[in-house]
């Protein structure tokens, strides 16, 4: 007995039914057809591509073959549901389902039915497409998408994301935490919830002006000067914004994404540092103003000395004029770079001699090894020699010597005396630092913030005596001359 007759089978279709066939044969969809015994009565070729099946495997089977195990009941009692009331119980013209491959795993479909009679007898047709890679791509999406938020939730810095039309999309816990809160905007027009002053002139950043709006019109905003807000909690932050625009293919803006850092502790220790630069200033002011005052009033009754020792005449002026060498380099050391002043090319070996001459040096000898120009204030570079060599000598028991040489990139001075442990090497130029009872421990504190105006590194290591040695490098220079 064979199957009975289904509408493709009428013989009045006729050039209906080769129409049909060459379109059902043709679609790269699946199609299958049912009676109202849910049992197949016609499945098109793309079904073997899309579940494994020839047609004639399912043609007389029960629909339940394509369908997983875990689903066939509940299909069932929908479907009989479905005869007896008429009432859908899920979207008939597009459905998301798993699909029974013939080799045992599920495929997921896309599904469309619809339904008609044919001599009184009721049909069901269903057409289906695979849409295992869409899924795929979905899901990797899906995991891209929870990792960036992960990504996001762990960044120390606050960060939001703005689709085209200026809604926030992204607001990640750092970004909460500046904020104080969260306020959601639809629009770059609601940006306006957010209260902001600039920092540097007071006044109100507009809605228009945030960061994150100036990257949605393509503008990549790095050099904002910082902004000072009002959290929805009342409180008030200095924070620092970076944005920038998210292109598509074609290069139109499709999202904007902001960073925020809070730099209120920073830009207050800022403040804090440029008000003790400015007392500063004026103490180193008003230091050489009482200092050099005196030393005029000395100079003038040193013009009265006629009838001293000539020797002791000079020794007072020389100890004068050192005083007011002094001075100056204090005001370097108070007021930076720019109090340098004039430069010019100073034989190492000429400063070193001079320098010599001025220090306590007792039984040390001074060694020169090989010299160089060196671009400096001819002053500047013999008080830090004189440091030196005065620390070399303070801190050796007999007789020293002291060198003083040419490297690539600048000089060094060495001794031969007991050196400088490791351990200590990074703390000698510290401001109090000494290993004498009788020490101030601001000697070589001078010379370290000499060199570092001069923007000079200087390097503490040891001598091939074990003595200490100090290296300054990058020292602008004429050449170098044994």
């Amino acid at each position: 007995m064979g199957e009975p007759p289904t509408p493709l089978d009428d013989p009045d279709a006729g050039e209906r039914r080769k129409a049909f066939d060459a379109l059902a044969e043709a679609s790269a969809d699946g199609i299958v057809m049912l009676d109202e015994d849910s049992v197949v009565r016609y499945a098109n070729p793309a079904v073997e591509r899309i579940l494994g099946y020839e047609p004639e495997e399912l043609v007389g089977e029960s629909q339940v073959k394509i369908i997983p195990d875990r689903l066939r009941e509940r299909h069932l009692a929908a479907f009989r549901r479905y005869l007896n009331t008429g009432e859908r119980h899920l979207d008939w013209e597009y459905v998301e389902l798993p699909g029974q491959h013939k080799a045992g795993h599920e495929v997921p479909l896309a599904i469309s039915f619809n339904d008609f009679t044919h001599d009184g007898d009721r049909y069901f047709v269903g057409t289906f497409r695979d849409i295992t890679e869409r899924k795929e791509a979905e899901q990797e999406l899906r995991h891209n998408r929870q990792q960036l938020r992960r990504l996001l939730e762990i960044l120390p810095v606050g960060v939001i994301v703005a689709d085209a039309d200026g809604s926030l999309i992204e607001v990640n816990e750092a970004a909460r935490r500046v904020w104080g809160g969260f306020a959601d905007a639809d629009s770059v027009a609601e940006y306006e919830q957010y209260t902001g002053w600039w920092v540097e002139t007071g006044e109100p950043v507009d809605s228009e002006e945030w960061p994150l709006a100036r990257a949605l019109r393509g503008e990549e905003v790095t050099d904002t000067d910082p902004i000072e807000i009002e959290r929805f909690d009342g409180g008030h932050r200095t924070v620092l914004f970076q944005a920038m625009p998210i292109r598509n293919e074609a290069g139109d803006v499709e999202r904007a994404v902001v960073t925020m850092v809070d730099v209120t502790e920073r830009e207050a220790r800022k403040r804090q540092l440029q008000r003790q630069n400015e007392r500063l200033d004026r103490f180193a002011s008003m230091l050489a103003h009482e200092l050099r005052n005196p030393l005029e009033i000395a100079r003038t009754y040193l013009d009265f000395l006629e009838h001293a020792d000539p020797d002791t005449v000079d020794q007072i002026d020389d100890a004068l004029g050192r005083i007011e060498e002094l001075i100056e380099v204090l005001l370097v050391l108070a007021r930076g770079r720019d109090e340098i002043g004039d430069r010019e090319p100073v034989d190492l070996a000429d400063a070193a001699r001079e320098a010599w001459t001025n220090a306590e040096t007792a039984d040390a000898e001074l060694e020169i090894e090989s010299s160089r120009a060196v671009d400096a204030n001819p002053t500047h570079l013999q008080q830090l020699l004189e440091n030196l060599f005065r620390n070399a000598v303070e801190h050796s028991d007999g007789a020293v010597a002291v060198r003083v040489g040419a490297l690539a990139d600048g000089f060094y001075v060495e001794d031969t005396g007991p050196g400088i442990p490791p351990e200590e090497r990074d703390a000698v130029m510290d401001a109090g630092f000494t290993t004498s009872a009788d020490g101030t421990g601001l000697g070589l504190t001078f010379v370290g913030e000499l060199a570092n105006v001069y923007g000079r590194e200087c390097l503490v290591t040891e001598s091939a005596d074990g003595g200490a040695r100090f290296e300054f490098r990058s020292v602008d220079s004429e050449g170098e001359r044994d």
